[in-house]
């Protein structure tokens, strides 16, 4: 990430781009990757834009990949199609809040692993 910041600042374009970073959830241990515990619920984002999001601000709310498409058409201008299912952050990124409350819905039809001891496929 450094070297990307320091990249667009030699060329003179760091102050007027939106620097994105997320994350997958990374390997798939137990109770993580493709489960409904925090580490496979959430993964890392952050947000650089300059002028608009105030450098160390931490946002708690409830966002989703899918909320990044709209997003970035927001940003430039255009309106994001019907069919997209997300919701743009762009309130929620000039801190005016936003719509209203998000609502979404995960559901998982894995069986939870015992916290001690092996399930029958041997995974902890």
């Amino acid at each position: 990430m450094g070297e990307l910041l320091e990249a667009l600042e030699r060329a003179g374009e760091l102050e007027r781009t939106v620097v994105v970073m997320t994350g997958d959830h990374g390997m798939p241990f137990p109770r993580c990757k493709g489960n409904l515990y925090d580490c496979g619920a959430r993964v890392p984002l952050a947000m650089r834009w300059p002028g608009v999001i105030r450098p160390g601000r931490a946002v708690e709310d409830f966002v989703s990949v899918t909320d990044l498409a709209p997003t970035f058409l927001g940003i430039a201008g255009l309106e994001p199609p019907a069919v997209m299912t997300g919701t743009s952050l762009l309130e929620m990124l000039r801190g005016s809040g936003n719509d209203g409350e998000k609502v979404e819905l995960l559901q998982s039809n894995r069986p939870r692993l015992p916290i001690v001891g092996t399930s029958k496929t041997g995974s902890p």
